[in-house]
Protein backbone atom coordinates (compact mmCIF):
# COMPACT_ATOMS: atom_id res chain seq x y z
CA UNK A 1 0.00 0.00 0.00
CA UNK A 2 1.45 3.39 -1.00
CA UNK A 3 1.14 6.63 0.80
CA UNK A 4 -0.38 9.47 -0.91
CA UNK A 5 1.69 12.35 -0.91
CA UNK A 6 -0.46 15.92 0.52
CA UNK A 7 1.57 19.05 0.34
CA UNK A 8 -0.66 20.42 3.05
CA UNK A 9 0.11 17.36 5.43
CA UNK A 10 4.12 18.47 4.87
CA UNK A 11 3.45 22.04 5.22
CA UNK A 12 2.02 21.28 8.92
CA UNK A 13 5.15 21.00 10.68
CA UNK A 14 5.47 24.87 9.71
CA UNK A 15 2.87 25.75 12.00
CA UNK A 16 5.18 26.51 14.53
CA UNK A 17 7.52 29.01 12.49
CA UNK A 18 4.09 31.26 11.75
CA UNK A 19 4.65 33.43 14.68
CA UNK A 20 7.71 34.63 14.03
CA UNK A 21 6.91 35.16 9.87
CA UNK A 22 4.28 37.00 11.54
CA UNK A 23 6.87 38.86 13.92
CA UNK A 24 9.09 39.62 11.15
CA UNK A 25 6.83 40.26 8.42
CA UNK A 26 8.03 43.72 7.62
CA UNK A 27 11.69 42.38 7.25
CA UNK A 28 10.46 39.43 5.67
CA UNK A 29 8.26 41.56 2.95
CA UNK A 30 11.18 43.86 2.02
CA UNK A 31 13.91 41.14 1.82
CA UNK A 32 11.32 39.56 -0.76
CA UNK A 33 10.88 42.83 -2.38
CA UNK A 34 14.80 43.51 -2.84
CA UNK A 35 15.75 39.43 -3.64
CA UNK A 36 12.46 40.42 -6.62
CA UNK A 37 13.64 43.97 -7.62
CA UNK A 38 17.95 42.16 -7.58
CA UNK A 39 16.53 39.48 -9.92
CA UNK A 40 14.96 42.10 -12.16
CA UNK A 41 17.91 44.02 -12.83
CA UNK A 42 19.76 41.77 -13.13
CA UNK A 43 18.43 40.77 -16.29
CA UNK A 44 18.37 44.02 -17.78
CA UNK A 45 22.31 44.24 -17.99
CA UNK A 46 22.31 42.00 -20.99
CA UNK A 47 19.62 43.99 -23.01
CA UNK A 48 22.17 47.33 -22.51
CA UNK A 49 24.98 45.36 -23.05
CA UNK A 50 23.10 44.35 -26.27
CA UNK A 51 22.33 48.29 -27.13
CA UNK A 52 25.85 48.89 -26.74
CA UNK A 53 27.46 46.04 -28.51
CA UNK A 54 25.38 47.29 -31.82
CA UNK A 55 26.20 50.46 -30.98
CA UNK A 56 29.78 50.18 -31.53
CA UNK A 57 29.57 48.09 -34.13
CA UNK A 58 27.29 50.33 -36.23
CA UNK A 59 29.44 53.56 -34.86
CA UNK A 60 32.62 51.42 -36.45
CA UNK A 61 30.39 50.64 -39.78
CA UNK A 62 29.88 54.63 -40.03
CA UNK A 63 25.90 53.80 -39.75
CA UNK A 64 24.48 55.02 -36.60
CA UNK A 65 21.13 56.07 -37.08
CA UNK A 66 19.08 59.12 -34.80
CA UNK A 67 16.50 56.33 -34.23
CA UNK A 68 17.58 52.96 -31.92
CA UNK A 69 15.47 50.08 -32.40
CA UNK A 70 13.57 49.77 -29.16
CA UNK A 71 11.85 46.65 -29.93
CA UNK A 72 12.72 43.72 -27.39
CA UNK A 73 14.17 45.71 -24.82
CA UNK A 74 12.72 46.46 -21.20
CA UNK A 75 11.31 49.65 -20.16
CA UNK A 76 14.21 51.25 -18.33
CA UNK A 77 16.25 50.07 -20.90
CA UNK A 78 14.22 51.88 -23.43
CA UNK A 79 14.86 55.03 -21.63
CA UNK A 80 18.06 54.90 -21.19
CA UNK A 81 18.83 54.11 -24.84
CA UNK A 82 16.92 57.33 -25.53
CA UNK A 83 19.20 59.10 -23.25
CA UNK A 84 22.51 57.49 -24.37
CA UNK A 85 21.41 58.13 -27.92
CA UNK A 86 21.72 61.99 -27.05
CA UNK A 87 25.38 61.83 -27.12
CA UNK A 88 26.90 61.31 -30.09
CA UNK A 89 30.66 60.44 -28.53
CA UNK A 90 30.82 56.17 -28.62
CA UNK A 91 33.24 56.24 -25.87
CA UNK A 92 31.09 58.30 -23.66
CA UNK A 93 28.35 56.42 -24.46
CA UNK A 94 30.26 52.71 -23.42
CA UNK A 95 31.84 54.90 -20.54
CA UNK A 96 28.41 55.77 -18.98
CA UNK A 97 26.41 52.25 -20.40
CA UNK A 98 28.99 50.15 -18.66
CA UNK A 99 29.21 52.64 -15.15
CA UNK A 100 25.14 51.84 -15.08
CA UNK A 101 25.80 48.05 -15.43
CA UNK A 102 28.40 48.05 -13.01
CA UNK A 103 26.10 50.12 -10.51
CA UNK A 104 23.07 47.49 -11.61
CA UNK A 105 25.15 44.41 -9.89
Amino acid sequence: MQKSFSYFAAMKHLKALRKYFWKYRVRLGAGILFVILSNYFSVLSPQLMKFIINYVDQSIAGTISAEHPTKGYDYFVTKLITILSQNTNVVKVVIIASLIILFWH
